[in-house]
């Protein structure tokens, strides 16, 4: 069993050079399933939504823990941008504060078609990000406030498949895959509700554990019109779902702790992590 480990964590060593011979392309890991409700999985995005005001160009970060610049952002912005309000991604079908740079601190500007009652899905699914704003012929999508919570409290051992990290110095949260291999991979972190700085990596560690079909979340914090609240400090990831006259859910961790589905004012910039079907 050593000597296979031993093997195993040679061609893990190799494939970290073969990555870091092309620094200048975004990282692709194979995809690993997660399952988010009953009978149903999918693949989460390497990295977060990010956006470049001045160009309206829309990517996917090119590393897990890359943290976009947003304290006020305008439309001449030419840094890549990562906290939205809720809803904000471009398509002018009747949210007032559409653009992703969007300020406004009015609730209302945040209503799909105009409507509080109505979700990022179905008539509106076009304010869902992943399917307006991230063109690139992935059926793309945000999880619902339910998903968000099976992920952490409905899958079997659910209190195993997550961690709390700093990768490249930045704190934030490892998803692990229903399929994680923790007799090879365990050594690298430990998993539950520890404080980020309990397990702490460096790029080429986040490779591997990537490779292997980790995804991690940088707590980059949140954007309360022109200021930044809680950066390298707490995560908070939006739902499609609303949530009476003026909220919508997210998903929030802070050190040692996780809310799956936790209110929140939706003109209060968040961060989006995509993802697709694995069906």
């Amino acid at each position: 069993m050593k000597t296979l480990k031993s093997y195993l964590y040679v061609v893990a060593l190799l494939s970290v050079a073969l990555c870091a011979c092309k620094k200048n392309e975004p990282y692709v890991a194979p995809a690993k399933s997660f399952t988010v409700a009953a009978e149903k999985a999918v693949y989460f995005a390497t990295g977060n939504l990010q956006y470049q005001p001045s160009t309206h160009s829309w990517r996917i970060a090119e590393n897990a823990y890359d943290i976009g610049v947003n304290a006020n952002p305008t439309a001449e912005t030419d840094k890549w941008i990562d906290l939205f309000g809720w809803g904000a991604d471009g398509w002018n079908g009747g949210i007032a504060a559409y653009q992703p740079y969007a300020i406004s601190q009015t609730e209302a500007d945040y209503y799909p078609g105009g409507d509080y009652s109505a979700d990022l899905t179905g008539e509106y699914a076009q304010a869902d990000w992943g399917r307006y704003a991230l063109n690139d012929g992935v059926e793309w999508r945000t999880l619902t406030a339910d998903e968000w919570k099976y992920l952490f409290e409905g899958r079997a051992n659910c209190d195993s498949l997550y961690a709390f990290a700093v990768v490249e110095n930045i704190p934030g949260l490892i998803i692990l895959p229903d399929d994680w291999n923790f007799e090879m991979w365990g050594l690298f972190f430990k998993p539950g509700n520890l404080p980020y700085r309990d397990n702490q990596l460096v790029a080429s560690d986040w490779i591997q554990l990537q490779e292997a079909g980790a995804v991690f979340l940088p707590a980059a914090g949140l954007r309360n019109g022109k200021s930044l609240v809680d950066k390298k400090v707490a995560g908070n990831y939006w739902s499609s779902t609303h949530v009476g006259a003026y909220g919508a859910y997210k998903m929030n961790f802070y050190s040692k702790g996780i809310k799956p589905k936790a209110a929140q004012g939706r003109f209060y910039g968040h961060s989006v992590r995509l993802a697709r079907s694995a069906d």
